[in-house]
């Protein structure tokens, strides 16, 4: 699910290389994974900032590590620029810095979209596997002002051999929309079952669960995606198509995805502070860029983010997916709901 991530960025970075570098600077990437291990990822910080001498941690994913890292990257004053901003202790430091809106915001305004339109009975569907984060969505999402219209609530597991008995319980109790957190194997499967069962809702999907196969898996054909990015269906938005354009020619084969996109979106922000970069860049200089930045949207690739010393306001927008004919479309447009 976020394999795409790293060579998204790396894509970015030989695209930007072949052009001069940041401010005529070439850019050296290093990729770790810490295999969501909280430990390992705080072991694989230390090396990148004392040995490697890192200026800025890009696009980085911590579903769990998040808290054994930011203190410390705070301590030597390295920005953490873009990653996984989920949940909302992302938006109140000083060193980290989402390119989103809060993910319970993505949820709240997907199905709100559904409830505009006269859909009030929901359900959600929330992983186990990574309880700490998809339970405290969906905890979140029921104390929104969409909460009330959620009338059940199920914790699943991914690798579940059958979701049958939620897609009764959830047919029987007459929903319209139901809101998956979950993966796109897993989701897909979920679907599967709840149409064998003639349940055939309105369907969600979080935009970080999109993987480069979701278009092409007839079960979710009509499946929308708030996400944290414009939809790469988005064709003719120049932001868009240069990004489809760079992902072809240095990463060929990696394909669009939601992890994929934001790591895209991450690096585009931090050549966006780092443009004027000195003769001898440090990172205190893109933390002070950083801090400059308001209601930047690159070009309208993401929602208006306001970073400063406090943390970060994000404009509470998201993005639609769709997906029709195997590809990935754009069923608002370039346009994000707020």
């Amino acid at each position: 699910m976020t394999a795409g991530a790293p060579k998204s960025v790396a894509a970015w970075v030989g695209w930007k290389n072949d052009n001069g570098g940041l401010n005529g600077h070439p850019i050296k990437l290093i990729v770790g994974d810490d295999q969501g291990d909280p430990a390992t990822a705080l072991t694989l910080a230390k090396r990148m900032v004392e040995s490697d001498k890192i200026l800025a941690l890009v696009g980085d994913i911590h579903f769990f590590g998040y808290e054994q890292i930011e203190p410390y990257m705070r301590s030597k004053g390295i920005p953490m620029v873009g990653g996984e901003g989920a949940l909302a202790n992302r938006f109140n430091s000083p060193v980290n810095f989402p390119i989103s809106a809060q993910g319970y915001v993505q949820i709240v305004k997907g199905l709100k979209m559904y409830v505009e339109r006269g859909y009030t009975k929901m359900g959600m569907l929330y992983c186990l596997e990574i309880a700490a984060l998809c339970g405290t969505l969906n905890d979140e999402v029921r104390k929104s002002e969409v909460g009330k219209y959620i009338l059940q609530s199920y914790q699943v597991s991914l690798v579940a051999p059958s979701y049958t008995s939620q897609c009764l319980r959830m047919k029987q109790g007459g929903l319209e929309v139901i809101y998956m957190l979950m993966d796109t194997a897993g989701a897909a499967r979920l679907v599967k079952d709840c149409a064998a069962q003639g349940f055939k809702p309105k369907l969600l999907l979080l935009g970080l669960d999109v993987t480069k196969e979701m278009p092409t898996i007839p079960a979710l054909a009509d499946t929308l995606v708030p996400g944290a990015t414009i939809s790469p269906g988005a064709h003719g938005v120049p932001a868009v198509d240069h990004y489809l354009k760079v992902m072809d020619t240095y990463a060929p084969g990696t394909g669009v995805s939601g992890f994929g996109a934001q790591a895209y979106a991450s690096a585009l922000m931090f050549g966006h502070v780092g443009a004027n970069l000195s003769d001898n860049p440090t990172s205190a200089e893109l933390l002070a860029a950083l801090y400059k930045v308001r209601k930047e949207t690159l070009g309208g690739f993401i929602v208006p983010v306001t970073y400063s010393k406090t943390g970060t306001t994000a404009a509470p927008c998201v993005f639609i997916w769709g997906a029709g004919g195997g590809k990935f479309t754009a069923p608002e447009g370039a346009k994000a709901l707020c």
